[in-house]
C-alpha cells in the first residue's frame, strides 16, 4: 500500500479513537483536569511511588539473579 495512503489511514484511525475516548469520558463525566492535591496527599503519593520503585527494583534483581542461576545450571549440564 502507498505510504501516503497508509499514513492517512493511520491518522484517521487515531482521530477516530481519540473521538471515541473523548466521547466516553464526557459520557461518564470524567474530568481530565489536574487535581488539586493537598501537601499531605502529595507526600503520601511520593511515598507510594518510592515504595513501588523499591519493590520493582527488588523484583528485577530477583528475576535477573534467577535468570543467571538458570543459565549457569544449563552450562554445567
Amino acid at each position: 500500500m502507498d505510504r501516503n495512503i497508509q499514513s492517512k489511514l493511520n491518522a484517521i484511525s487515531r482521530k477516530s479513537l481519540d473521538n471515541l475516548v473523548n466521547d466516553l469520558l464526557k459520557k461518564h463525566q470524567v474530568s481530565m483536569k489536574k487535581p488539586n492535591l493537598s501537601q499531605q496527599d502529595k507526600k503520601e503519593l511520593r511515598s507510594l511511588v518510592k515504595e513501588f520503585q523499591s519493590a520493582f527494583k527488588q523484583i528485577t534483581r530477583t528475576m535477573e539473579s534467577n535468570k543467571t542461576n538458570t543459565q549457569e545450571k544449563t552450562r554445567r549440564n
